[in-house]
């Protein structure tokens, strides 16, 4: 993963030269250095709304009780665009673009949870929803010492606890 991740952060910046030298070769250095303000600006005004109506939406679903796993996973998405879109350039800002988009984003939040789903079955053993079925279940049964009829039920050994006073006035976890 480290490897990866050392790569990116090479080939990233060498892909980014390459495409400003295009473009600044087909419309002028200026030109195309105002491109990539005004693509920035766009993107942020973009990242703003789209942080603000998921975090609007994570509230919301927070307050029914439900699980907000989509819109946490949505704002994780949406802070890494923002970072994208913090780095200088028209590949990066493409990429954010893409994320930002809440059609594209959905598939991308899909392919991430089948990711993360693929990494916990191999590190962890995990097989996604049939887990919990695939998991052996004991059926156990209680049944008391004495049979009935042969007089009283067998008296407990005394518990350390019980020779403590019932009430809370000793107790070292009180509040």
């Amino acid at each position: 993963m480290g490897a990866v991740v050392a790569a990116l952060l090479v080939i990233i910046p060498i892909v980014e030269i390459l495409v400003f030298a295009v473009v600044a070769e087909a419309i002028g250095v200026l030109p195309t250095i105002l491109l990539l303000i005004s693509v920035s600006v766009a993107g942020a005004v973009l990242l703003v709304r789209q942080g603000i109506g998921t975090w609007r939406r994570l509230r919301a679903t927070v307050r029914r009780g439900e699980r907000p796993t989509d819109d946490l996973m949505d704002a994780a998405l949406i802070a890494g665009a923002g970072a994208l879109f913090l780095t200088p350039g028209f590949f990066t800002d493409a990429i954010a673009f893409l994320v930002v988009i809440p059609a594209t984003r959905r598939t991308l939040r899909r392919v991430l949870r089948r990711a993360v789903a693929a990494i916990a079955a191999t590190r962890f053993g995990w097989k996604g929803t049939a887990a919990v079925a695939t998991k052996k279940v004991y059926e156990v049964r209680a049944t008391s010492r004495s049979r009935r009829g042969s007089g009283s039920p067998e008296r407990p050994e005394r518990l350390p606890s019980a020779e403590h006073p019932s009430d809370e006035a000793g107790s070292r976890d009180r509040g």
